[in-house]
């Protein structure tokens, strides 16, 4: 009842006169009290506010709109009243100061963001930010910033402090109380009873009111299956074959050799694919250019077609294990600030674990972080040690995360800048983060890590004359064209442009001669990564009920299709095959 009748047109023109009836007794407070210049930088304030909103968020919301006037009036109010009464000059200094800092947070948040990642702020802007934590995601703002950008923040600081310096020792007189109390009771209410618009103040509340209930959605559902179980059953009739799935991060294929990339980044997977050991897939994209949000469907069965609730999905771990392989998950990404995401869930199922970088034993820094290399050896150990059941390795690298020069050692350094470059890059044109030397050279680390997992899962299938196979993908790719990341916010086609690739051992290949002939005549089809837990079922020779098992989106299944009118991406909200994508090749 209360919201039908405040979102009514007469009770926005109440809010819209009692909004303008505070701004105008500010006015005249602070015409009263000598404060003119702190009506203008209020003025000021208020106006880059309302235009960053229409920016951020695509049209003006008028409750969203009055909340974030209401939230600017309200500090500059305690600004008109503490001025008088602080006899102390800098005492009345550093409170202004801090007021004048808390009412412009807001607008220079979404500037920053848009300086940085190029585009205004969205949901997935807040939503990653709700998924990392603060070191992570300074290294991230570090990585591409700019003196340019520096500079301006700089600027706005310094006016800021003169604002608030200028006004510290002027002389004022007293502002009525009852008048402050009157305008600071109306700007509260203002705050409170509107119902939840976009606006620059409420937006990331509203989107974290929403990502918080969706996650204890997901929390309760996956609690509840966990104990009730999933009912589907999965079996593997031959024994002793070792499977390894790599999970890539931030990988562009049109940056790596293997997929005609001028420059030499990958030339082990170039020779292993001369020889006729790889399956290369050319047309594979993201199902979303995010983490979480691509690999909660790549890990699980749900997908851009069946329309399976990532809760209500069977996780890929989960059916492994119900086949009878012993699972395991080396990770140089962290699992513990994931335990509330579908990720961490599908993951923790694990026969074995073994992190190299984790918030449980770290302080998340990714300075501290080690490159993917550190993986290695535990690959090794496992492949060493003597099981006779089937065993699946799930690697997850690091990969080609920003900042891109933190993610391999010193002697991969292949790629270089000259003097003027590095220092163009560094001041103008959007951080070290967008040195395309840098991803370069994480490419040509990365082919070294991946190779190196081959010739170990090789020596290993010889070893035992066992079928062994390997599959590598990456979650998302990078923009690296405009230099801005993977935010949906700037979206472009280049953020799906993910490389997927096979290798398949001599004894793979003898045992399972019609899925590697399959797999090499679906290699140019259009192949979304949510048909990872598909074709990893495939790949495995693993049965399990029709219900689970999608044999249309298995890349080793005769069977398999993704016709172009349902190559989606984002989630099902976008065709990857759109006239608009520069990569689609129509085939």
């Amino acid at each position: 009842m209360f919201e039908k009748i405040i979102t009514s047109v007469p009770v926005k023109l109440i809010f819209l006169i009692a909004l303008g009836t505070v701004i105008y007794k500010l006015f005249k407070a602070c015409k009263k009290t000598n404060q003119l210049g702190l009506f203008a930088a209020f003025s000021a304030t208020v106006v880059i506010s309302i235009t960053l909103s229409a920016t951020a968020i695509g049209k003006i919301y008028p409750y969203g709109l009055f909340t974030d006037i209401a939230y600017t009036t309200l500090l500059y109010t305690f600004m008109a009243w503490f001025a008088p009464k602080l006899n102390h000059t800098h005492m009345r200094s550093g409170i202004l100061v801090l007021l004048l800092t808390i009412a412009s947070l807001p607008p220079l948040f979404y500037a920053l963001h848009i300086m940085i990642v190029g585009s205004s702020v969205n949901a997935d802007s807040f939503i990653a930010i709700f998924q990392t934590n603060a070191n992570e995601g300074l290294e991230y703002i570090a990585s591409f910033l700019t003196a340019f950008n520096v500079g301006l923040i700089l600027i706005t600081l310094a006016i800021l402090f003169y604002i608030a310096i200028t006004h510290a020792r002027a002389e004022t007189e007293s502002t009525n109380k009852y008048l402050v109390l009157a305008s600071l009771f109306l700007n509260i209410a203002l705050l409170i009873l509107p119902p939840p618009e976009k606006g620059l103040i409420n937006f990331p509340f509203i989107t974290y009111q929403t990502y918080s209930h969706e996650l204890k959605a997901v929390q309760e559902k996956t609690s509840k299956l966990n104990v009730e179980g999933k009912n589907f059953t999965a079996t593997k009739s031959e024994t002793g074959e070792t499977y390894i799935v790599i999970i890539g991060e931030s990988l562009n294929k049109h940056h790596m050799s293997l997929y005609g990339y001028e420059k030499e980044t990958t030339p082990l997977l170039d020779k292993l694919n001369k020889n006729g050991e790889l399956v290369v897939i050319q047309q594979a994209f993201a199902n979303y250019p995010g983490t979480m949000a691509a690999l909660s469907m790549a890990m699980s069965q749900s997908n851009q077609q069946n329309n399976v609730e990532y809760a209500d999905a069977v996780g890929i771990v989960e059916l492994f294990n119900n086949a009878g392989f012993t699972t395991v998950w080396i990770g140089n990404q962290p699992l513990s600030n994931s335990y509330d995401m579908v990720l961490g869930y599908i993951a923790n199922k694990v026969t074995r674990k073994t992190l190299t970088f984790d918030t449980q034993f770290h302080a998340m820094s990714h300075k501290d972080q080690k490159p993917d290399g550190v993986l290695l050896p535990y690959i090794k150990n496992e492949l060493e040690r003597s099981e006779s059941n089937n065993k699946i390795i799930f690697v997850h690298l690091m990969g080609n995360h920003t900042n891109y020069c933190e993610r391999y050692p010193q002697e991969f350094e292949k790629f270089t800048m000259s003097i003027y470059e590095n220092i163009m890059t560094r001041l103008f044109k959007g951080g070290i983060g967008h040195s395309v030397e840098c991803y370069d050279n994480s490419v040509y680390y990365n082919d070294y890590v991946v190779s190196e997992a081959i010739s170990l899962l090789a020596n290993h299938s010889n070893a035992y004359k066992k079928p062994a196979a390997l599959l590598y993908f990456s979650d998302h790719s990078e923009d690296i064209s405009r230099g801005v990341g993977h935010s949906s916010s700037n979206f472009s086609f280049e953020m799906l442009e993910i490389p997927t690739l096979f290798w398949t051992s001599k004894t793979y290949n003898a045992t399972y001669p019609e899925k590697i002939n399959t797999l090499k005549a679906n290699s140019t089809a259009l192949f979304s990564n949510d048909f990872i837990f598909d074709t990893a079922i495939g790949l495995t020779n693993t049965s399990t009920d029709n219900k689970t098992y999608c044999p249309e989106c298995d890349l080793t299944s005769i069977n398999y299709s993704l016709p172009k009118e349902r190559a989606f991406t984002m989630h099902g909200k976008m065709l990857y095959t759109t006239t608009r994508n520069p990569f689609y090749k129509n085939q």
